[in-house]
């Protein structure tokens, strides 16, 4: 958790950096982004299945315009994420629904420029904060009765964008997941080693800056 808290600061304090000692031509813009998750566990226990399930996210974020075509951007998002999870042998389903405070910190850079239009690849950390889930709820995946539902986890957002207009900003990213949300601590040790749970997501976003 220190460790994840540390690198949030680090990359914050790149963005203020940045901001600070930008040259004339670097832009401030702020505005709200908002999107779409589908996201599932990847693993390969033969036990269970894990399906791609539609999840949302939303809230403020800020951008920083800097010269030869690249960008920073941070928000600060709500976001629920939904994981299909089947047992393989009953077919008995459930949904795992986690509610997480998301700061994603990307780096775009304009590959293609286009009237009216700029085309960005965009690569960077993002910081996953829970807040609560249902399991609770879950009646189906009873025999899992040991979860360990971590606090943080770091992952990483690569994709494609588009700017029209200045203002709007539609993107298409992946996050993958590169500490666990969930470990799964009563299963046994071979299926908790390609089970521990790293969401990995597709995402569809759009933001409108100003």
């Amino acid at each position: 958790m220190s460790n994840i808290k540390h690198t949030l600061v680090l990359c914050l304090g790149i963005l203020l950096g940045l901001t600070a000692f930008g040259s004339a031509e670097a832009q401030f813009h702020w505005g709200v982004r908002a999107g779409a998750d589908f996201s599932k566990f990847p693993t390969t226990a033969e036990q269970f299945k894990s399906d791609y399930y539609t999840g949302f996210h939303v809230g403020p974020t800020v951008e920083l315009s800097l010269p030869l075509r690249f960008s920073v951007d941070a928000s600060l998002l709500f976001s629920q994420k939904k994981v299909g999870m089947t047992i393989e042998e009953t077919k008995a389903k459930d949904i795992l629904k986690t509610n997480y405070i998301i700061v994603p910190v990307n780096a775009k850079y304009n590959i293609a420029s286009l009237p009216g239009a700029d085309v960005m690849v965009i690569a960077g950390p993002q910081f996953n904060f829970k807040l609560s889930n249902n399991l609770e709820e879950l009646k189906d995946l009873n025999n899992l009765r040991e979860v360990e539902a971590k606090k943080a986890s770091v992952g990483v957002n690569v994709g494609l964008g588009v700017r029209v207009l200045k203002m709007l900003q539609i993107s298409a990213l992946y996050n993958a997941t590169l500490s666990d949300d969930y470990k799964f601590t009563s299963l046994n040790q071979t299926t908790k080693d390609v089970f521990n749970a790293k969401t990995n997501s597709f995402v569809i976003q759009a933001a409108v800056l100003f």
